[in-house]
């Protein structure tokens, strides 16, 4: 029932039981802050495509794929990120894995985190091993 909601900027749905968000971009384009903690998500298809978001909480979901991570690092605007209680969060190297995924991973807050100088090293070596 969000058809109309196209000037919507926040929106909290947390504790939904919400499985997918693949069309959430099509109703609600212009959100900054999404809340989507607690639900039943297991992808991020569609949140990819909400440009203008800044904050994200995906805590308390079901995502278990980097891969789906990797889908947020297209959000040119994100600056805090939440995935605390996720499959995805008990993986080793958890916080490198997930800030491997944005092209500016300095500028990101994770789990409430700022990234730390140690872990902004920690990306510079993998990506100079890749090259």
């Amino acid at each position: 029932n969000l058809h109309n909601c196209v000037n919507l900027m926040s929106l909290d749905l947390s504790s939904n039981r919400i499985s997918s968000t693949a069309r959430l971009n099509e109703r609600c384009g212009n959100l900054t802050v999404l809340k989507l903690k607690c639900n039943s998500l297991t992808s991020t298809e569609g949140l990819d495509k909400l440009y203008s978001l800044e904050v994200l909480d995906l805590s308390g979901n079901l995502i278990s794929k980097f891969a789906e991570i990797s889908r947020l690092g297209a959000l040119p605007c994100l600056e805090e990120l939440w995935l605390k209680e996720n499959p995805v969060y008990y993986a080793s190297k958890y916080r490198v894995q997930v800030l491997s995924c944005f092209p500016d991973p300095a500028g990101l807050r994770l789990d409430n985190q700022e990234t730390s100088t140690k872990e902004l090293k920690l990306l510079q070596k993998q990506k100079e091993s890749e090259e």
